[in-house]
């Protein structure tokens, strides 16, 4: 078929690889980093063949194989300009650290000049058995150069043992395929898959990369993980103290007075929740009323749910010494704050969309107090782009991610169902039950948008669904929300 749009995915027929057909769109044979418009298409094919819990994985394999296509044509663009051949050893040797220069570090600039080229990028989808099969097809052959290079680091890839040792050994990516490459075995095996699933054809002036996805695979077994989810069992339940002040605060014959000196008992209690309430914008500009007033302004059902994640938030506190506490702390804050904004806008509860901000990096304490946050220094090591979040590289290297323990910590504590929901689907909204969706995307762009400040994720990073029910539809917009969002934040705490 000819080339078609971004977006245009999702007009295609999943019916019809569903009855064996196969289904194949075509696109220009250079791709900049607006990779992420096949991910709806890709949710909801992987849904129907009961293997949505693999999204993640597969669109950054399929990233991983489109980007080494994009740079193959990319260089023989480029050569050709520069009156070089691309197969001839000194031509390539005198051309390839230019191609670096002038080419892979203007990227998208160079993308935009050769839009109209005479390569593409098909991708093919099957079904076949219990397999979902998944081609990669352009039309330029591997050089003899480029298939060393591949072999020698396909066979590299089985040596190491996980991610930060692979990435520690070569962090050069300059050829496209070598730690891409790498990564994708390595995602690979972690899943529980095996290495010869993905394949890699090239003859005849074609290359093709084929992706089989099992519907039933082996399972990895992960020691780090069973001590992680010992570590839950064994953390302390939440105080007394705390569970009879929320009992108080669903007693309609409290009053706000009785709950406000339950409260008060307990001073650092006090404390948090008062700051809990102006980070997360209660307040406004009353930034110094008393416990009794504040109740009165937020709800005794907020108050409750504050209290409860404050007392969460305590205890990790307390078990964990960790330097990143600070960190972590803020990020939530303005996740929250960030969250409540973001729900207003569409009508959700605000209140839900606040308390669920503040508690999604729970999890993450936990992982740093167990110094099992590799994860970072790989992400940092890939380079922008390459993963959407961070979850996808804690499954791999832990085989558990953040969001699911900090949910396994709610379910611990008793959070209400919508909290827990949130927290666990926050890096994954299509996934979330319907029931709990809106606060779950609510929590999601608020935590890319934090992300964003920082400069670790962008636009083109984000769920493309999600954003349009935020009614965000261009990079600058995002841009602009992001900016926005973190003024109003800075502004409330500076009063």
């Amino acid at each position: 078929m000819g080339a078609i749009r971004p977006g245009e995915e999702n007009q295609l027929s999943i019916p019809s690889i569903l009855e064996g057909s196969e289904l194949a769109f075509r696109y220009s044979g250079l791709m900049n980093s607006r990779f992420n418009f096949v991910s709806g298409f890709l949710h909801r094919l992987l849904c129907e063949v009961d293997l949505s819990f693999r999204c993640e994985l597969v669109l950054t394999i399929l990233k991983e194989i489109v980007t080494n296509c994009s740079k193959a044509h990319a260089k023989r663009i480029y050569f050709k300009e520069k009156g070089l051949s691309v197969g001839n050893p000194d031509d390539y040797k005198r051309g390839i650290l230019d191609f670096h220069q002038d080419v892979l570090a203007n990227w998208d600039s160079f993308t935009t000049r050769h839009d109209n080229n005479e390569y593409y990028i098909q991708m093919i989808f099957e079904l076949d058995g219990d397999a979902l099969i998944i081609h990669v097809e352009n039309n330029a052959e591997i050089l003899a150069t480029e298939w060393e290079r591949i072999k020698a680091r396909r066979a590299r890839a089985s040596s190491f043992r996980d991610m930060l040792e692979a990435f520690s050994a070569f962090q050069d990516d300059s050829e496209g395929a070598g730690l891409g490459l790498v990564f994708i075995c390595l995602l690979l095996r972690s899943a529980g898959i095996a290495d010869d699933t993905f394949t890699i054809q090239s003859e005849n002036g074609i290359t093709r990369h084929s992706l089989r996805i099992p519907r039933t695979t082996g399972v990895r077994r992960y020691a780090i993980k069973d001590r992680i989810l010992n570590e839950i069992d064994g953390l302390p339940s939440i105080p007394e103290r705390v569970t009879r002040i929320i009992t108080l605060c669903t007693d309609s014959s409290a009053s706000i007075a009785t709950i406000a000196r339950a409260i008060e008992k307990d001073p650092a209690l006090t404390a948090q929740v008062l700051r809990l309430v102006h980070s997360a914008g209660f307040m406004s500009r009353r930034k110094h009323l008393d416990l009794e007033s504040a109740i009165t302004l937020v709800g005794l059902a907020e108050v409750s749910s504050l209290v409860l994640a404050t007392a969460s938030r305590s205890v990790l506190t307390d078990h964990y010494q960790l330097q990143e506490m600070t960190d972590i702390w803020d990020a939530s804050h303005r996740i929250s704050y960030f969250s409540g904004k973001l729900a207003e806008s569409v009508h959700l509860n605000r209140v839900d969309a606040i308390l669920a901000g503040l508690l999604s990096e729970l999890g993450k304490i936990v992982l740093a107090g167990m110094k099992q946050n590799s994860s970072s220094e790989i992400w940092k090591m890939l380079g922008a782009g390459r993963v959407r979040n961070s979850t996808l590289l804690e499954e791999s290297e832990v085989g558990i991610a953040h969001p699911e323990i900090g949910a396994l910590l709610g379910e611990k504590w008793n959070f209400p169902e919508e909290i827990t929901a949130a927290i666990r689907y926050q890096h994954k909204p299509l996934l979330a039950p319907e029931a709990c969706s809106g606060l779950v995307r609510a929590v999601y762009i608020a935590g890319r948008l934090q992300e964003s400040i920082s400069g670790i994720v962008d636009y083109y990073s984000v769920e493309p669904d999600v954003l349009e029910v935020f009614r965000i539809k261009s990079a600058e917009e995002f841009t602009q929300k992001a900016a926005e969002f973190s003024a109003a934040y800075n502004a409330s705490q500076a009063i």
